[in-house]
């Protein structure tokens, strides 16, 4: 009989079925598809494993944190981890996440044909927008924003992944950060203000963001200008100086709904029935 604060340990090992041993890899590991049989899912199991033997001790605290991360979060447009196994005497580990059947962002965007898509540039903006804007919400920064990690299902839902740079922070924080360098420059048209002097804050996801976004419907052959709405706001976002940028994601998420408003299109049977209403309310409050 176990006692509040005992430890629970659990003797028997999940088992997996390797589906595919070759799903992605990088500097720091690689990712896997497995199937549980017993449930009958499929998920993907990222393996902490560094190219460079110096790097398991020195980065293995990044891993501990992106599980950590990931667990504070539940939200339709970011990954979800399930279970995480990790083994601090020879500093590796496996996090076990959902398995997201789909595209990235660029393939998606590059792909992007107005009249045969289910899902619209507008709708995936807004969508990503959300995510984001729970990422922050919950006093975390990505700050590796880029096209592998932001995936797009088949189902028409974005996903953002990957947090394994990413880090929790205090508000207004404008600590240097020791990785700015690192993070997301290699295919920016342009690069943030605060880049220069190695901070990273939320407005700087926003940034990225943005650019990202830009670009790659400048890439695509088949995006014009009327397919997507929001390019006052896209704008702003990645300006160059981040105090002309949004405050937060919260309120770019506020400039759509006042952006969406205030384009609405009313025609002139909308407005003449709501004249003759306004009319009969003034008529009966006279009357009262």
């Amino acid at each position: 009989m176990k006692n509040n604060g005992d430890i629970v340990q659990f003797l028997k090992l999940k088992d997996y079925v390797m589906l595919d041993n070759a799903l992605g890899s990088g500097s720091f590991g690689k990712t896997v598809l497995l199937k549980d049989p017993f449930i009958d899912e499929i998920f993907v199991a990222k393996k902490y494993e560094p190219a460079l033997e110096n790097d398991k001790k020195a980065f293995y605290k990044n891993f501990l944190d992106e599980i950590k991360i990931l667990h504070k979060l539940n939200h339709r447009n970011v990954v979800r981890i399930f279970n995480y196994y990790a083994y601090e005497d020879s500093y590796t580990g496996y996090i076990i996440m959902e398995h997201i059947d789909g595209v990235n962002i660029r393939t998606f965007v590059l792909d992007y044909f107005a009249p045969s898509e289910t899902l619209s540039l507008d709708e995936l903006f807004i969508q990503l927008i959300d995510g984001f804007q729970y990422i922050e919400d919950n006093g975390i920064i990505h700050r590796d924003i880029r096209e592998g990690n932001i995936l797009v299902d088949k189902t028409g839902v974005a996903k953002i992944i990957d947090f394994g740079i990413g880090k929790t922070f205090a508000k207004l924080d404008d600590n240097i950060d020791s990785l700015h360098g690192e993070i997301n420059r290699a295919n920016s048209d342009t690069l943030p203000q605060e880049h220069a002097g190695g901070i990273y804050t939320s407005k700087t996801d926003q940034f990225y963001f943005a650019e990202l976004y830009n670009r790659l419907m400048r890439e695509a052959e088949n995006v014009d200008e009327s397919d997507f709405s929001y390019h006052d706001i896209l704008n702003k976002m990645m300006q160059k100086d981040p105090a002309e940028r949004y405050a937060s994601f919260s309120q770019v998420k506020n400039a759509i709904g006042k952006h969406d408003f205030s384009v609405m299109g009313i025609s002139d049977e909308d407005k003449d029935i709501y004249q003759e209403f306004s009319i009969l309310e003034c008529n009966n409050i006279r009357h009262n």
